[in-house]
């Protein structure tokens, strides 16, 4: 069973609930009333034919200072109270007169004095029920004292018409129950299933998305909690999206990065195999023989390089765990004036740095080899390290042969040459700018480059100045 069909279900069986408790007391009122109405009309009745025997009485020849007989007190009274009942009574009501336990006048069937209190007040009228063939009747009674006899007055009315009009109202208010519960249940049922189609195109936007179809989103706008767990999944499946595009890029980046390295290798292995082959097969003099362990050397050197190179590229894609810390400027440039004894220039304008210092040593070193190689090392290369606005910018400029504009977005790929042919002569395989690409976002710092052709190049490497 689907979650809208289950608060549904829930809603309607409350609206049920409350609409038949609301019907059961307005149908228990109603009734109340019914009943309440009924006994007064049957009282005031009652009351009317009381008044006019009394006035009658007073009317009449019946004297109170004498005293009648009681056949003719009886008579007379007799004769009053029929023709009140015969002409002017209440026709749904059927009448009673007693004298001393015995009926003088009664139209029932039914002894009215059934169940009847055993005193009267003068004042207020008793009201009961009695017992009939046809069900139920309501019967009030009343005193009426004429000349020193006490007669009693009954009144009584058929509860069968009450009973169905109840009934009517009983079956009227189930009716509407019926009504009102499948016009709230369907009502209900709508308003819940519109409200849950957020939650449905969440399904169903998971589904396709767990399917591959990644640039989905439900883009639910509405204020409520729904709207808040959809921007929630919307901004997670942005963040996956990310990741997965992150991911295949990285992936893809390798898998270029394998085939160009393994397009690299080729040129020392060949070199190594063929002049081993020659060292075999061939008859070589003394100088012959070392031309090719010469050759072997440079080749097997450069595989060894190429090696190194891969390994600290390889290294910093993943999440390389090194200690970051204060280094002082001073200390990383006589390490790097050790390696480089001349030709470079170095300016410090800042006492310390903050990173990983063999990384900033192989950031330095690379930019400076760089430099020298397309110098020459005929024109100096200028170094700097200097703070501005909270971050450390490293500067190494020549004066070189420069770099096409069209070359500048690529340089920073691994293995892309500028000019291949040179570079594989001076021994260079096209990971340096690669590998200081790296080591900079590693550091949350990026690299830039700019160059003329024939003019030189500047490459301005800005790192985060922070502190421990």
């Amino acid at each position: 069973m689907r979650l809208w069909q289950k608060i549904a279900i829930v809603s309607v069986a409350a609206a049920w609930l409350v609409l038949g408790i609301v019907v059961a007391v307005t149908v228990s009122i109603q009734t109340s009333d019914l009943q309440k109405m009924e006994e007064e009309s049957l009282i005031g009745a009652m009351e009317l034919c009381r008044g006019y025997m009394e006035a009658a009485a007073e009317a009449s020849v019946l004297q109170p200072e004498r005293e009648y007989s009681e056949q003719t007190l009886n008579s007379v009274v007799h004769f009053f109270f029929t023709d009140y009942v015969k002409t002017v009574g209440d026709q749904s009501a059927a009448y009673a007169l007693s004298a001393d336990g015995r009926y003088l006048f009664r139209r029932t069937s039914y002894d009215p004095a059934q169940g009847a209190p055993e005193t009267f007040d003068a004042t207020e009228p008793a009201v009961w029920r009695v017992k009939t063939d046809s069900g139920e009747a309501l019967v009030t009674g009343g005193l009426l004292p004429i000349s020193r006899q006490t007669f009693v007055i009954y009144a009584s009315r058929d509860l069968s018409p009450l009973r169905a009009r109840m009934l009517r109202t009983w079956m009227t208010g189930l009716l509407l129950l019926c009504a009102g519960a499948l016009l709230a249940g369907g009502f209900i049922s709508l308003m819940v299933r519109r409200a849950m189609e957020p939650v449905a195109k969440l399904i169903r936007v998971s589904a396709a998305i767990a399917g591959g179809d990644y640039h989905l989103r439900t883009a639910i706008r509405t204020k409520d909690e729904i709207g808040e767990l959809s921007r929630a999944f919307d901004a997670m499946t942005d963040s996956v999206e990310e990741k997965i595009r992150s991911q295949e890029e990285e992936l893809q980046k390798r898998q270029l990065l394998l085939g160009a390295l393994s397009h690299e290798l080729k040129t020392p292995v060949t070199a190594i195999m063929g002049y081993a082959d020659s060292l075999l097969r061939m008859p070589l003099d003394e100088e012959q023989k070392r031309e090719c362990v010469r050759k072997i050397e440079e080749a097997g050197k450069r595989t060894a390089s190429l090696s190194e190179s891969m390994t600290e590229l390889m290294g910093l894609s993943a999440e390389t765990r090194l200690q970051k810390r204060q280094i002082p400027a001073e200390e990383l440039i006589r390490s790097l004036q050790d390696t480089f004894p001349s030709g470079v220039h170095f300016t410090a304008k800042t006492q310390t740095l903050f990173g990983a210092e063999s990384l900033l040593y192989s950031l330095c070193s690379n930019l400076i080899r760089n430099a020298l190689r397309a110098c020459g090392q005929e024109k100096p290369v200028e170094v700097r390290f200097e703070e501005k606005e909270g971050r450390l910018l490293l500067t190494v400029e020549d004066e070189g042969c420069g770099i096409a504009p069209e070359h500048l977005p690529l340089v920073t790929e691994p293995f892309y040459r500028v000019d291949k042919a040179r570079s594989r002569t001076q021994g260079g395989a096209g990971l340096g700018l690669a590998i200081c690409d790296r080591i900079a976002r590693w550091h949350g710092g990026t690299l830039l480059l700019e160059s003329e052709p024939g003019r030189g190049t500047k490459v301005t490497v800005s790192l985060p100045q922070f502190t421990d």
